[in-house]
């Protein structure tokens, strides 16, 4: 019970073969940071409001909370080398947070979620984004062709079936028919962004939690349609 927060860290890495923690715990570090960072701040920032709206922690404790968050810097964090002394990078965001606050304090963050919710949270907001990425550059691909297109209504093509010479048609004709198969794409990113765009937040480990908890308003915070 005495051991500081690092030196219990260091032991759980202790039983890891170095192998693990230079190809799976360093990797997963350096993954975490180009591409979860950003996301767990997120939803560290939405869960302390929630909270302290919610009276669960008392506002003295969400501004040592907030100050905390504050002054990590993202740009230091995503320069900062796996060294073994934590597992991976929500610890080692948690120590930081640490060290600006009381350790008890900092602990209240954690109030009413899990590992396991937080995971699920990060990982929609990326790949909502990844999604709403792709459906831009596909949005700009379906404009240029179009653009295309309308200059070759009148240029003759010799639309071919099975390798052989069909009927004629226009190079603007065929354009479109590729147009339309990436409307078709278009509409199944704007499907896979709404079953996406769900918040697990919350959610916690396996049934839930006690404390009044108000699902929606991270949603809100998050930029969710709700909660899953």
């Amino acid at each position: 019970m005495g051991r500081s927060f690092m030196t219990r860290n260091i032991l759980l890495v202790m039983k890891f073969a170095p192998e693990y923690v230079a190809n799976v715990l360093n990797e997963n570090f350096e993954d975490a940071k180009a591409l979860l960072l950003s996301p767990l701040m997120a939803i560290h920032y939405a869960h302390l409001v929630m909270l302290t709206e919610q009276g669960i922690i008392s506002k003295q404790d969400a501004r040592a909370l907030r100050a905390a968050l504050d002054g990590i810097s993202l740009d230091s964090v995503r320069k900062v080398l796996y060294d073994g002394t934590y597992e991976d990078l929500f610890f080692y965001i948690e120590s930081l947070i640490k060290q600006s606050c009381d350790e008890d304090v900092a602990g209240r963050l954690h109030t009413a979620r899990s590992r396991n919710d937080i995971d699920m949270t990060m990982y929609r907001i990326r790949q909502r984004e990844f999604i709403a990425a792709l459906a831009s550059a596909l949005l700009d691909l379906r404009g240029n062709l179009l653009v295309l297109a309308g200059r070759h209504t009148g240029t003759v093509y010799g639309a071919h079936t099975h390798t052989q010479p069909a009927q004629p048609s226009t190079i603007a004709h065929y354009l479109l028919a590729v147009i339309e198969q990436l409307e078709r794409d278009t509409t199944r990113l704007a499907a896979a962004y709404g079953s996406t765009n769900y918040n697990p937040l919350g959610a916690c480990a396996i049934t839930g939690t006690g404390f009044p908890i108000d699902r929606h308003r991270t949603s809100e915070l998050l930029g969710f349609s709700g909660p899953t």
